[in-house]
C-alpha cells in the first residue's frame, strides 16, 4: 500500500535509523539517515519512487576516468532492466522485471504544480537532461496492482526482482585478478553480543560485500581494512592501510517545506478515519484509490544560477502535509490541509567521512557528513 510508506520509513525492523554526529555548521545539531536495511537496500522505503539519473551524470564519470559509465553506455542496461508503461522506446524498455507506471488521482494536485512550474520559468521535464517538472513513476513488479482475488498483496521494492529473476541463470558471479587476495570466508554472530553465537561461512570462489555507503566501509573496517591509524586505535589489526577508505564521502543535504492550501483539495483528506477505511477497501480490491498512490505528485529539476550545464536542485513535491495524520472531526484535531516539497542540494561539493564507532559490527557507523561545508573532494591514494 505506497501511501503508507512513512511506517516502515522508521521502523526498526526496515530501516538502520542512523544519525550523523553533531554538525558544527548547524550549531551542533545532528541529521536523520534513514537507511533500508533489507534486502534491496533504501528502495524499500523510498515510497517506490523511480528517477534515472541525468545524463550529465553519467557522463562526466566517465570523463573522469571511468570507462563504460556513459549515459550512452549504460541506456542499454536500463532499458533492459524496465517496462515502462509507455513501452518499448528510445529511452525506456519494455520487457524487464521493474514495473514502471505513471500514479495519477484527481486529489495529487499534478497539473496545479506543473502549471507553477512552468509559470515560474522551470518548464517540463525534458528526458534525459532532467529539466523542469514532471510526474512521479513509481516502480513495482508485475503483481503490485493486481486485485487481492488475483494475488496476496505485498508491497514490492528493488529486492524482488534481484533476489527472484524472472529467468533461471546463474549466481553472481565476480571474476578478481589472480594476483590480489580475494576474501572466501565471512564470519557472523546471531547478535548475542556476549561473543557466543559465531558462525563462519566460506565461499568457493570470493566474497562479494554490497552493503551500501555507511556499512560497506564499516565493515571494511571491522576487518581491517582502512586507515591504520583509526583502526588500531579501536583494538583491530590493521590487514590493509588504507587511508581513503570511509573518506570522501557524499550526501545530498535536504529540508522539507510546508504550503497551506486554499481549500481542502489534497490527500490530506484521505486520512479521515472513515475515508482511511474505504481507501484500504479500494487498496486491497481494485488496486487503485489514494492509498495506491505514494503522495509523490511531482519532480523539478532546476538551475539555480545561469550557465550551468546540470540542475543543481531538486524539488519533490508530494501532494499531502508531511506531517498530517489520522484525524476525525470532533475527535482529534483537523491536519493541516496542504503540500509539502522536499528540496534537495543537488552535485554537493562539500565531503564527510564515515569512520567507526567501536570494534562491535553491532554499534552505528560515526558520520560526519559536512553538508554545510564547503570543503572540496580531496584525492586518496592508497
Amino acid at each position: 500500500m505506497p501511501l503508507t510508506f512513512r511506517k516502515v520509513f522508521a521502523h526498526p525492523s526496515y530501516s538502520w535509523n542512523y544519525r550523523s554526529e553533531p554538525e558544527p555548521a548547524l550549531n551542533g545539531r545532528t541529521l536523520d539517515t534513514p537507511l533500508g536495511k533489507t534486502l534491496g537496500g533504501t528502495s524499500l522505503i523510498n515510497a517506490l519512487i523511480c528517477i534515472r539519473g541525468r545524463r550529465r551524470a553519467y557522463d562526466r564519470l566517465a570523463e573522469s576516468g571511468l570507462q563504460g559509465s556513459g549515459y550512452d553506455d549504460m541506456l542499454p542496461y536500463f532499458k533492459r532492466m524496465e517496462t515502462h508503461w509507455r513501452g518499448p522506446e528510445p529511452f525506456h524498455g519494455g520487457g524487464g522485471p521493474v514495473q514502471v507506471t505513471p500514479m495519477t488521482h484527481e486529489d495529487m494536485l499534478y497539473e496545479p504544480l506543473r502549471q507553477a512550474a512552468v509559470y515560474a520559468g522551470f518548464g517540463t521535464d525534458g528526458r534525459p537532461e532532467r529539466r523542469g517538472a514532471g510526474r512521479h513513476q513509481p516502480h513495482g513488479s508485475d503483481d503490485w496492482r493486481r486485485p487481492a482475488f488475483e494475488l496476496v498483496a505485498r508491497l514490492c521494492d528493488a529486492s524482488r526482482p534481484a533476489a527472484r529473476p524472472h529467468h533461471p541463470r546463474q549466481g553472481p558471479h565476480a571474476a578478481a585478478d589472480p594476483g590480489v587476495p580475494a576474501c572466501r570466508r565471512v564470519e557472523y554472530c546471531d547478535g548475542n553480543r556476549d561473543g557466543d553465537g559465531v558462525h563462519q561461512t566460506f565461499a568457493s570462489g570470493e566474497v562479494v560485500l554490497c552493503s551500501g555507503t555507511y556499512n560497506s566501509a564499516q565493515l571494511l573496517m571491522l576487518s581491517g581494512i582502512g586507515p591504520r591509524q583509526h583502526l588500531e586505535a579501536l583494538g583491530i589489526h590493521c590487514v590493509l592501510d588504507l587511508i581513503g577508505m570511509g573518506q570522501n564521502f557524499s550526501e545530498h543535504p535536504n529540508l522539507i517545506m510546508v504550503f497551506r492550501e486554499k481549500g481542502l483539495v489534497s490527500l490530506t483528506k484521505w486520512l479521515r478515519y472513515d475515508r482511511i477505511a474505504t481507501s484500504r477497501a479500494r487498496w486491497w480490491l481494485r488496486r487503485d484509490g489514494a492509498f495506491a498512490t505514494n503522495g509523490a505528485a511531482a519532480n523539478i529539476f532546476a538551475c539555480t544560477l545561469p550557465g550551468q550545464d546540470r540542475p543543481d536542485m531538486q524539488m519533490i513535491c508530494m501532494s499531502l502535509n508531511n506531517t498530517a495524520t489520522p484525524w476525525f472531526p470532533g475527535l482529534t484535531p483537523q491536519p493541516l490541509f496542504g503540500f509539502s516539497i522536499r528540496v534537495v542540494a543537488l552535485n554537493p561539493v562539500s565531503r564527510g567521512v564515515v569512520s567507526l564507532r567501536s570494534a562491535d559490527a553491532r554499534d552505528a557507523p560515526r558520520r560526519a557528513s559536512s553538508s554545510t561545508c564547503c570543503r572540496r573532494p580531496r584525492t586518496w591514494q592508497p
